[in-house]
């Protein structure tokens, strides 16, 4: 039996062939490679795999795929390393592996990302997932992040989803000295600065909190340099009225729209699954 098609567990009664421990030690360590029913094929890494759909991290981006989007799969070889970078922020890779194992109670996906057309975090781009109320961003140039954050909807006064954001938040700085500040934040409200990097928690009841309750860790000179142009943008987002039902898995579908975060202080655009950033210009990729 090919290992992959057991581990992804999206053709009926196969995920039974594997124990959970086999099932566990693949996530995050197993490369396959996918062929889908509209021809097209996509390779990445197995993520996740509950509640009838599977997680697959791809080039700057992660696909949810079902038992409905999959004509064929084999397994390639073991998954790259996500190391954290260079930086004391973690690159995108390592902060989507990272959020794959966090227990947020519900499986994780990303959501396009609408365009912040105000503020400090005006025009960056940015990678967002979604997991029940809790949502993970990554602000600027995937490989070298201006800033991270971790918030949730909902819970907002919850201690308890307030610390898992915190968690999640630590497992995902480089430097055990950021690590250790973090822990020193007011969970209610704060903002507080070490070495070039701001460390902020917003409430709820902020004008640009978006209703949610978020903790953020971000570099204000590297979001200054990482904004995107006008020209840029023109070229890395679309309108959140294009959103439609659509057979290609990696365009924007309209449920993944839903979890994103509201237009109404926004411009109304979303950016385009996997941007990143080549030679110091942001791009948008042709295909994952």
């Amino acid at each position: 039996m090919n290992r992959a098609v057991a581990i992804l567990g999206l053709a009926a009664g196969l995920a039974g062939c594997q124990s959970m421990g086999e099932l566990a030690r693949a996530m995050g360590a197993t490369q396959v490679s996918v062929k889908l029913k509209n021809g097209e094929k996509i390779e990445g890494t197995l993520l996740q795999s509950e509640e009838g759909q599977s997680l697959l991290q791809v080039s700057y981006g992660a696909v949810t795929l079902t038992s409905g989007d999959v004509e064929s799969m084999k397994e390639v070889g073991p998954a790259p390393e996500a190391p954290g970078g260079p930086g004391r922020l973690s690159a995108w890779g390592r902060c989507l592996r990272l959020a794959s194992t966090q227990p947020w109670g519900a499986p994780l996906l990303q959501v396009p990302a609408t365009v912040v057309d105000t503020g400090i975090l005006r025009n960056v781009p940015y990678l967002s997932l979604r997991a029940g109320n809790f949502e993970f961003n990554v602000y600027g140039d995937p490989d070298h992040p201006a800033g991270l954050e971790v918030g949730v909807y909902g819970a907002v006064h919850s201690l308890v989803a307030r610390r898992a954001c915190m968690a999640a938040l630590k497992a995902v700085l480089n430097d055990p000295a950021d690590r250790a500040f973090l822990d020193t934040l007011d969970l209610n409200v704060a903002k507080a600065a070490r070495n070039g990097l701001t460390f902020e928690v917003t409430p709820p009841t902020a004008p640009d909190a978006f209703g949610g309750w978020w903790v953020t860790v971000y570099d204000e000179a590297a979001l200054q340099e990482q904004r995107a142009s006008e020209a840029e943008l023109a070229r890395i987002t679309i309108s959140r009225r294009l959103v439609k039902p659509a057979p290609d898995v990696r365009a924007w579908q309209p449920h993944e729209l839903r979890l994103s975060r509201p237009a109404e202080e926004t411009s109304g655009r979303v950016f385009i699954r996997g941007v990143h950033r080549r030679n110091g210009a942001y791009v948008a990729p042709k295909s994952l």
